[in-house]
């Protein structure tokens, strides 16, 4: 099942915005093995988006979520300013 995931603030000041969306699949045991033996470099690219999300941002994903976004739930506070992003504590 591929689904797209929103991360959308609604404090901003009037006539700001800024959001997140992010497309996943939920995928069981049988198609993440088909997807790893079918598509091997699709694979890694997702393991290494699991990875960043684990390490970098704080989440934990079951295993039969695999982000498909190049920037998994990244959030730019400060759109100009990419050196800094929301992560969960």
């Amino acid at each position: 099942m591929a689904f797209q995931c929103d991360i959308i603030p609604d404090n901003a000041r009037l006539g700001w915005a800024a959001n997140c969306e992010d497309a996943l699949v939920l995928a069981d045991e049988a198609l993440r093995a088909e997807i790893a033996s079918r598509h091997p470099d699709v694979w890694a690219r997702m393991q290494e988006r699991r990875r960043f999300m684990r390490e970098r941002l704080g989440i934990a994903l079951a295993e039969e979520i695999l982000p498909l976004s190049s920037l998994p739930a990244y959030f730019p506070p400060f759109w100009l300013d990419l050196d800094y992003a929301l992560v969960a504590s």
